[in-house]
């Protein structure tokens, strides 16, 4: 009797944490973990498609700060042949927060931003704001340099479902005002099942400027550093270790 009732406990402790932790990770989105061949198909307001992907890892310092950053390679599988070799984009990622250190385009021409422009300050959720002042320093040939200083609003308004040709998501949805023109502002639909926005729309005077929107994604395997981990699974993971620790004590009285 004793036996079934120890079983009986833990079949409901382990519901109340599944549950538990089922209300916690689908209330917030955690910061994802972007690894090595993780692979996303995106496609443009051009209609230009092209394959967004983490290409490695890199030590780099910018203005004697050091920073581990994660190298996203963004290359067009549609363009004309004249313009392969002049379409593709690099962005460094702060490894610790996804903040963006730095955009490097063809023609040696590179974008700096300090501090890193943090667009998504995890974790998210429905409420959270936050505000940011970068200067974008923009690295022309020759030694010439431009300089803006840019402040943006973000705020995490509401949750949605957003149906994209990769598929139908659950989504988070953050606003992004500028200082610069208050009538043009970008919602981003995040999604912690891909890891990052499946849809992103810039709007100026109530009319589309520009969308971007997720094709496809995949996270390979067969490599060094292994596939990406969803946030969600964290939860979890931590569920059921508590279980398991709390079987062996169960198991011992």
């Amino acid at each position: 009797m004793k036996e079934k009732i120890r079983i009986v406990k833990i079949f409901i402790l382990f519901a109340f944490v599944s549950i538990l932790f089922s209300l916690i990770s689908s209330a917030i989105i955690m910061q994802p973990k972007w690894k090595k061949r993780r692979l996303l198909g995106i496609q443009n307001a051009r209609s230009r498609i092209g394959h967004e992907e983490v290409i490695g890892k890199e030590n780099i310092t910018i203005n004697g700060v050091n920073y581990t950053a994660l190298i996203v390679k963004i290359t067009p599988v549609d363009a004309p042949p004249e313009e392969e070799n002049d379409s593709w984009i690099i962005n460094y990622y702060n490894s610790s927060d996804l903040s963006l250190i730095k955009i490097v385009r063809p023609g040696n021409y590179t974008s700096l931003f300090q501090p890193p422009l943090k667009e998504f300050d995890y974790p998210i959720q429905i409420g959270k704001e936050w505000r940011q002042e970068v200067e974008e320093i923009m690295c022309l040939p020759y030694g010439y340099k431009e300089r803006w200083n840019l402040t943006f609003h973000y705020n995490c308004t509401e949750k949605t479902t957003i149906k994209v040709p990769a598929g139908t998501f659950s989504c988070y949805v953050m606003k992004r005002d500028g200082k610069s023109n208050e009538n043009s502002y970008t919602l981003y639909y995040i999604s912690s099942k891909v890891g990052r926005e499946v849809k992103t729309v810039s709007y100026i005077n109530g009319k589309i400027l520009s969308e971007k929107i997720l094709l496809s994604f995949s996270y390979r395997r067969g490599n060094e550093e292994g596939d990406l981990i969803p946030d969600f699974e964290f939860p979890f993971l931590w569920g059921t270790m508590i279980i398991v620790i709390l079987l062996r004590k169960l198991s011992k009285h």
